[in-house]
């Protein structure tokens, strides 16, 4: 029942996102000619550089929102924030490289930048996505809740709070943050609470 009400509270947004998309792209293809109607034929660079930053931004911010909302119901606020966070730079990555592509008349030049481009953020931020990637996936497979006791990586007590970069655990006496990506892999033993089969 959650996950039908979040898709109907989420979807406006990822529908208008994929309707600027499409008017974003109907609006550079008109561009060309309106301009060429009022004489500036040669701003069509400024022109659509401008249009595809305002209607790209928004609609990476309206897909984010949807996404979030989505999971908001399934993952919880402090994963939800994370996965947003993650869909937002992917986002901006892609609109990126749409513009590296209008500065450069060579498609393979600018294939070239944003795949370099690509390749420093990804070196760079390796850990930290990698860390966030596995906790997406933990907080879809939800191999233990908050309240289970469990052992992972060596480490025993009550999971006290999920996040998408680590796991708190309370292990009596000190409080321990485990990476996601450190779980992911792993064997998670989780104790079965007295009274349940």
């Amino acid at each position: 029942m959650g996950s039908i009400e979040a898709v109907k509270r989420s979807s406006p947004y990822i529908i208008v996102s994929l309707i600027i998309v499409v008017a974003l792209g109907l609006l550079i293809i008109e561009t060309h000619a309106l301009l060429k109607i009022l004489g500036l034929t040669g701003y069509e660079l400024y022109f659509i550089t401008a249009e595809m930053l305002g209607l790209g931004f928004v609609s990476v911010e309206f897909f984010s929102k949807g996404i979030y909302l989505y999971s908001l119901r399934v993952v919880g606020e402090a994963s939800a924030k994370g996965i947003r966070v993650i869909v937002r730079i992917i986002g901006y990555g892609i609109l990126l490289s749409m513009l590296a592509s209008v500065f450069n008349a060579n498609p393979a030049a600018a294939l070239t930048l944003g795949s370099f481009i690509g390749l420093v953020v990804g070196f760079a931020s390796q850990q930290v996505m990698g860390n966030a990637i596995a906790g997406m996936f933990l907080a879809f497979s939800r191999p233990f809740r908050i309240g289970d006791k469990v052992k992972i990586v060596g480490v025993e007590g009550v999971v006290v709070n999920i996040n998408v970069m680590y796991i708190v655990i309370d292990a009596g006496s000190k409080k321990v943050l485990i990476p996601s990506s450190k779980i992911v892999g792993n064997i998670i033993e989780v104790y079965k609470q007295q009274g349940s089969e």
